[in-house]
């Protein structure tokens, strides 16, 4: 009976195969975390090296620079993540990928927010 409701609740678990854009999101947005980590690094080292331009924009969008980053982060984190549900093949069926991305991408920008400020 466990198994029963295991199944019906599950989208592999479907006996026709089909795979529903529910089994493609939790990919799609852990591939985003790894894509975003690395644009929001790229970011912290352009508004530091621009701070009349660029982060003097960023503050007078909302106040403070850190909101305008993270308004412009969870933008990205979630268009590339409906980019990737939709256009990356096979993504339910690509665990590799997946961690890949969200491991290297976080590890990535955390190289690059330490070799801007020189740890």
């Amino acid at each position: 009976m466990a198994h029963t409701a295991h199944s019906s609740s599950s989208g592999a678990g479907l006996s026709s195969g089909t795979v529903t854009t529910a089994d493609r999101l939790a990919p799609a947005f852990a591939m985003s975390a790894g894509i975003t980590s690395v644009l929001s690094a790229l970011l912290v080292v352009l508004k530091e090296t621009n701070e009349d331009t660029i982060l003097a924009w960023m503050k007078a969008a909302t106040g403070h620079h850190w909101v305008t980053h993270g308004i412009i982060d969870l933008i990205l984190f979630v268009v590339i993540a409906m980019l990737a549900a939709r256009y990356v093949d096979n993504l339910e069926d690509r665990p590799g990928l997946t961690i890949g991305t969200l491991i290297g991408g976080v590890a990535v920008g955390g190289l690059i927010i330490v070799g801007f400020f020189g740890l």
